[in-house]
Order: structure tokens, then C-alpha cells, then sequence
């Protein structure tokens, strides 16, 4: 296994998700930047929906489902569904999907 020293692709997914599962969506948004602009790292659908899970999920699901609608892939049901699960932290008894 080769070792070094700058985070990859795979390690920021990690910690997005934690972000996530934290409550962190303000560190979620960081760390994304972060992986752009200080690592070069191209963002991925995975990266995306990291964020959006961790913005629904601390009640942001308008932002969740504006960048969900921005984001450069296709919007498949599983990534949707994240909105769904938004419903009861976000105080909207509907949030309308892309």
C-alpha cells in the first residue's frame, strides 16, 4: 500500500459522511471546497450527496435540494430520497424533489 502524505478522493468521502452523521453541515461545505481547491480533487456524486445528506439532515433541505438540482449528474431516486429523509428535521411537512 502506498503512502502519502495528501488526502485522495476516498478519504474526503469519509469525511463528509462524518460531517453528515455529526450535524456538521457548515464543515461539510468546508471540507468540499477544500477538496477542490486546495487538493484538486474533481467532486464526485458521492461527494455531493454527502453534503446534501449532511444539510438535510441539520434541517437545511431547501439548500440540500438546490445544490441536489446544480450538481453536474443525473439525480437518480436513491439521491432523492435523501430529501425525503430531510422531511422531519427541516419542520416541512413536504419538500418538493427536483
Amino acid at each position: 500500500m502506498l503512502l502519502t502524505d495528501l488526502p485522495d478522493a476516498v478519504c474526503f468521502v469519509s469525511v463528509l459522511a462524518s460531517c453528515s452523521h455529526t450535524g456538521s453541515p457548515a464543515a461539510a461545505r468546508q471540507f468540499f471546497v477544500s477538496a477542490a481547491m486546495d487538493y484538486q480533487i474533481q467532486p464526485s456524486k458521492q461527494h455531493y450527496c454527502c453534503v446534501i445528506d449532511s444539510l438535510a439532515r441539520s434541517g437545511y433541505a431547501i439548500e440540500a435540494r438546490e445544490l441536489l438540482s446544480s450538481m453536474p449528474y443525473s439525480v437518480s431516486s436513491k439521491d432523492a430520497a435523501i430529501l425525503l429523509g430531510a422531511v422531519p428535521y427541516s419542520g416541512n411537512s413536504f419538500v418538493r424533489l427536483p
